[in-house]
């Protein structure tokens, strides 16, 4: 039996952080999946081989502090993906400022880019506009009800 305020919000906070978790987990996978979609899945280039490491660059971080405040959160890390320069993955040694462009890959993606003065434009890849408008605020909450359930807790 729960006797006191502290212990309340001990039980319920586990159940609240394994049910964050399974939520975060869920919208992880909906971004990986996104991105295989609209990046890789959208052809590759006759002039390079991908890496696909891109999908390196993220990851899921979950707090779980005491008291209150719990969540979780998908975040990059573009330094997390592959760097060869001199084998040209994500980077080159033909300049020092292109040795290593992790950092601006996610934003040429997304965005779309004109390669090196060549006329060859490559569309934009926008992976997380995408997952954006799919896992959207009500299928986190809906997300979040099922899994407050399966800890044994219904929510309206």
């Amino acid at each position: 039996m729960i006797k006191t305020t502290g212990e309340f919000q001990a039980v319920f906070g586990a159940i609240m952080q394994n049910a964050i978790e399974e939520v975060i987990e869920k919208a992880f996978d909906a971004l990986k999946s996104e991105v295989e979609s609209v990046v890789y899945d959208k052809g590759g280039s006759d002039w390079y081989e991908r890496s696909n490491t891109f999908l390196d660059q993220w990851y899921t971080e979950t707090t779980n502090a005491k008291g209150r405040v719990r969540g979780a959160m998908i975040k990059n890390n573009t330094s997390l993906m592959a760097n060869d320069p001199s084998d040209f993955v994500h980077g080159s040694n033909v300049a020092p400022q292109w040795r290593d462009f992790r950092s601006k890959l996610t934003e040429a993606i997304f965005n779309g880019y004109q390669v090196f003065n060549s006329g060859y434009h490559v569309e934009a890849r926008n992976a997380w506009s995408s997952f954006e408008e799919k896992v959207n605020e009500e299928k986190i909450g809906a997300w979040f009800k099922a899994a407050m359930r399966r800890q044994g807790v219904t929510i309206g």
